[in-house]
């Protein structure tokens, strides 16, 4: 009941803030479509500054400092959204807040080799940089990351821990204005956010099997972004670049497949490996992971339009 009634007090007051601040939104940044956009007409962005303070400041209710750490990221996200700084400056703090997480953990590299040790720790700081842009680059439909994350996000504060409830109603309010047709989008302040808090609850778990566990639970929704990058560099296309090339991209008006039943097909796949793991333990996990990699590589060669490479 505790847990409800937390959950309940900062899905209404993120309610209320996103609807009051709607119109202000409107006036400071406008996301104007352009040729890689999906949306038709001009949307407000920078809508996940809500949820980004009230799952902050409620998080230290119950002091935790995982969000607080991830702050300095959603701050570079917002001015990004309204002036698009350069990728050096992004990445720069991306780098700064993967140290931070890393700081945070209570997981720890020791194979009793220095070099294989510094080895690891390079590449958990590239794997944290790029579950950020994975997060960032899948924000491009009404609604899936924000429906995805409040799934994952729902099933740690049960098992990891009850400080990420003020997120999770926060969050929910937020999917309520984000829902095809969006009234505001997260922008980067929320998707970098995002990100950054999952691959942050990853290193909070007990023990490095458990961490990866979770990683797989949220492949339904990294896979798509993470496939797309592979696909591009070895069609020697420019990987920073962007593009609309994504699944979730190629399948908008395919069979009649509209933002709203993309963004379910994802949240639909979180639901499952969340269960599966929940519920099942690793075993099933990997059952569902097959079932998911199936309907994906039948939407991806039946369903979307094909993946043309640009050489």
């Amino acid at each position: 009941m505790q847990y409800i009634f937390n959950f309940l007090f900062f899905f209404l007051i993120s309610l209320i803030i996103q609807f009051f601040s709607l119109p202000t939104f409107k006036k400071w940044n406008i996301d104007k479509p352009n040729e890689r956009s999906l949306h038709k007409t001009p949307t407000p962005t920078s809508g996940g500054i809500v949820f980004v303070l009230v799952g902050t400041i409620g998080s230290l209710w119950y002091e935790t400092y995982l969000l607080l750490a991830c702050i300095p990221l959603a701050i570079v996200g917002l001015i990004d959204d309204r002036f698009n700084i350069s990728i050096k400056y992004r990445f720069f703090i991306q780098i700064i807040t993967a140290l931070l997480l890393i700081n945070l953990s209570p997981l720890e590299i020791n194979t009793n080799i220095l070099a294989v040790d510094y080895f690891l720790k390079i590449l958990l700081i590239i794997s944290l940089i790029a579950i950020i842009n994975f997060v960032n680059f899948m924000d491009g439909v009404d609604g899936l990351v924000t429906g995805t994350m409040t799934i994952y996000l729902l099933i740690f504060s049960i098992v990891f821990s009850q400080s990420l409830i003020p997120l999770v109603g926060s969050l929910t309010a937020f999917l309520i204005f984000n829902w095809s047709p969006a009234k505001i989008f997260m922008g980067d302040v929320g998707s970098t956010f995002l990100g950054a808090i999952f691959g942050g609850i990853l290193l909070q778990m007990p023990n490095w099997s458990s961490s990866f566990e979770y990683l797989i639970v949220g492949s339904p929704f990294l896979a798509d972004a993470f496939i797309c990058v592979i696909r591009r560099f070895f069609n020697g296309e420019n990987i920073f670049y962007g593009h609309n090339k994504h699944l979730f991209q190629r399948l908008i008006d395919q069979k009649g497949l509209t933002p709203a039943k993309i963004s379910l097909i994802y949240i639909f796949g979180s639901i499952s490996s969340s269960i599966s793991l929940f519920f099942g333990g690793i075993n099933f996990l990997f059952i569902n992971l097959i079932f998911l990699m199936l309907l994906g590589i039948y939407l991806d060669q039946v369903i979307a339009r094909p993946f043309i490479s640009e050489n």
